[in-house]
C-alpha cells in the first residue's frame, strides 16, 4: 500500500511558538506531538513495502513549529539512515519559522544534509507586523540569528517570503535578504484562511510583484550579481525545458502526510481536517481522492484552458477539497504563476529564436536543444489552397505575443518555437476554413504582400502537418 509513496510529510507537532496573522492552522496551540510509538508503527509498514525498491524519497517535517519536537526529528532521521539500503537518495527538509535554531540543531542538519526552509517576510518592520510570537512581539531578530548559525555551520537553507501588501517592495526585500546573507528565496502570495483575508491585495498588485521579481532577476545578472538564487524563476526555467508535463504535486499517489496521532492525509495542509483523512496506520490508505492524481489540470475548467497548465500543475488540491469545489482557483496564486511564466517563457523563447540563448542566466544548467525553432524545419508536404485543416486533439500552444510555443501533449519532449504568422494561422484553423480563406484573412489583417503571405502560410501549414499539430480534412467526393 505504500510502495508508490515517495514524499512523506510528518506532522511532528501541532504546537507553534508563533502567532502569525495569516497562519492556516487552527490547532497551533494544541500541545500534541508525534511519538516514537506512532512513528515506529508507520515505519515498519512503510519499510516492509520497500523491499527491493530503491526509489528516491523526500522526507519533510512540518508543524506547528517542527523544531519544538526536535527529538522526534532526530529519531526519524536516524531510523531512515538505518534502513538506508532500501532507498535511493533521501532528501530531508524541515519547514521552520527559524526562531529555535541553535548549534545542536545546525550540527545535526549539516551531518544529515537536511535542508531548512525559513519564512522571512521582507524587511524587519513588515515581517514583525505579520509574524509575531505568542506575546505579540517581533520575531525578525531571532530568525536572522538562526540564519547566521545555519550559514556558519554550512547548512543548506532558503527563505520563503509571503507577499500580500503594496507596502512590500521587491527590490527592498531582496536587498535586505542579501544584507542578511540569505542567498536564495522563494516568493509566495498569501492564501485565504479562516483567520486572514486579503486586505490590500489585488490582481494588479500580484502582477506587479511578478514583474518586479523578474526584472530584478534580469537586472542582477546584467550587473553580474549572480550569487542570489530566485527559486520562482529557476522552477519555471526547469519546467520550460522539462520533458515531462506537470499535472499535479504528486497528491493522490506519491505523497502522504502522517499526523501525530497516526491518521493519514493527502498532504500537510489537510492535517487539521479529520473529515478529509485518507486512512490510518491500521486501515491503510484509501483511494478516496486518487482520481485527482495527475488530473487536476483536466478537471478544473480554469486550468484546462490555461496555456501554462502543463508547467504550473494546477491549483492546490487542499483548496479545492476544502472549498468543496473542483472548479475553485485561488485568483492571486493563479495570477502570480501566469505572470512569472509569461515573463520567463517569453525571454527564453526570444533568445532561442535569435540564437542568443547562451546569454541567459545559468544557461549551462539547461539543454536548449529540447526546444526546436520551427523556422528551421523543412517539409516536403504540398498544401493545396482548397485544403481544410483542423487542430489535432492533443495539440497545445503558449501565446507569447509575437511568438509562441506549440507541442503535442503526448510528445512533451518535442516543443516548437513559432512566429506570429504561425500563431495567426492557429487562430484561424477551425476545420471549416480553406487555406485560401486563411491566407486572405491574414493578408488583410497584416496588410502585407499577398504572395509573401501565401508562401508563408502554405509553408507553415506544411510544417504543422509534418509535426502532427494539424491534420488535413479528407474531402469526400
Amino acid at each position: 500500500m505504500y510502495r508508490d509513496i515517495t514524499h512523506l510529510e510528518f506532522d511532528v507537532t501541532e504546537l507553534c511558538n508563533l502567532s502569525c496573522v495569516y497562519c492556516y492552522l487552527s490547532g497551533r496551540n494544541n500541545n500534541k506531538f508525534l511519538t516514537r510509538q506512532v512513528f515506529d508503527s508507520f515505519f515498519e509498514r512503510f519499510t516492509c513495502s520497500k523491499h527491493h525498491d530503491s526509489k528516491d524519497i523526500d522526507v519533510s517535517f512540518w508543524g506547528g513549529e517542527p523544531l519544538l519536537n526536535f527529538k522526534i526529528i532526530r529519531y526519524i532521521v536516524d531510523k531512515f539512515q538505518e534502513k538506508r539500503h532500501l532507498f535511493g537518495k533521501i532528501q530531508y527538509n524541515i519547514i521552520s519559522n527559524g526562531t529555535l535554531i541553535d548549534n545542536e540543531i545546525a550540527d545535526f542538519c549539516k551531518k544529515n544534509n537536511i535542508n531548512i526552509q525559513i519564512t522571512i517576510d521582507g524587511i524587519e518592520e513588515y515581517h514583525n507586523k505579520y509574524r509575531k510570537d505568542k506575546f505579540k512581539g517581533g520575531t525578525y531578530t531571532k530568525i536572522v540569528n538562526g540564519i547566521k548559525i545555519l550559514r556558519e555551520k554550512g547548512v543548506k537553507y532558503y527563505a520563503k517570503c509571503i507577499l500580500s501588501s503594496e507596502k512590500q517592495n521587491i527590490s527592498e526585500i531582496i536587498d535586505n535578504l542579501k544584507k542578511e546573507r540569505v542567498d536564495n528565496v522563494a516568493f509566495g502570495v498569501v492564501t485565504p484562511t479562516d483567520y486572514f483575508s486579503y486586505q490590500d491585495t489585488t490582481t494588479d498588485l500580484i502582477n506587479k510583484f511578478a514583474s518586479d521579481i523578474y526584472y530584478r532577476y534580469i537586472n542582477d545578472f546584467s550587473l553580474q550579481d549572480n550569487n542570489f538564487i530566485y527559486l520562482n524563476i529557476e522552477r519555471v526555467v526547469l519546467h520550460y525545458f522539462s520533458v515531462i508535463p506537470a499535472k499535479s504535486c504528486g497528491i493522490g499517489k506519491h505523497k502522504i502526510a502522517i499526523k501525530n496521532d497516526g491518521t493519514l492525509y493527502l498532504c500537510h495542509r489537510f492535517v487539521n481536517h479529520p473529515d478529509l483523512s485518507i486512512g490510518n496506520l491500521d486501515k491503510g490508505i484509501s483511494d478516496r481522492y486518487s482520481f485527482l492524481y495527475n488530473n487536476i489540470v483536466n478537471i478544473n475548467k480554469s486550468c484546462n484552458i490555461c496555456e501554462y497548465k502543463y508547467s504550473c500543475g494546477g491549483p492546490c488540491v487542499f483548496d479545492i477539497i476544502n472549498q468543496d469545489n473542483i472548479q475553485y482557483k485561488n485568483e492571486y496564486v493563479c495570477t502570480f504563476q501566469k505572470a512569472i511564466h509569461f515573463y520567463v517563457y517569453k525571454k527564453i523563447t526570444d533568445l532561442i529564436y535569435s540564437n542568443k540563448i547562451t546569454s541567459f542566466p545559468t544557461f549551462d544548467k539547461w539543454d536548449a536543444d529540447k526546444m526546436i525553432n520551427a523556422k528551421c524545419i523543412e517539409s516536403s508536404s504540398l498544401v493545396n489552397q482548397d485544403s481544410i485543416f483542423f487542430l489535432s486533439e492533443n495539440s497545445h500552444r503558449i501565446d507569447l505575443n509575437d511568438k509562441g510555443i506549440i507541442f503535442l501533449t503526448d510528445r512533451f519532449d518535442k516543443k516548437y518555437i513559432v512566429d506570429s504568422i504561425t500563431m495567426a494561422i492557429w487562430d484561424l484553423i477551425d476545420g471549416t476554413r480553406t487555406v485560401k480563406k486563411i491566407i486572405e484573412e491574414i493578408h488583410i489583417a497584416c496588410n502585407a504582400e499577398y504572395l509573401k503571405i501565401k508562401k508563408d502560410v502554405c509553408k507553415q501549414l506544411s510544417i504543422l502537418e509534418a509535426i502532427g499539430i494539424v491534420k488535413r480534412r479528407k474531402v469526400t467526393t
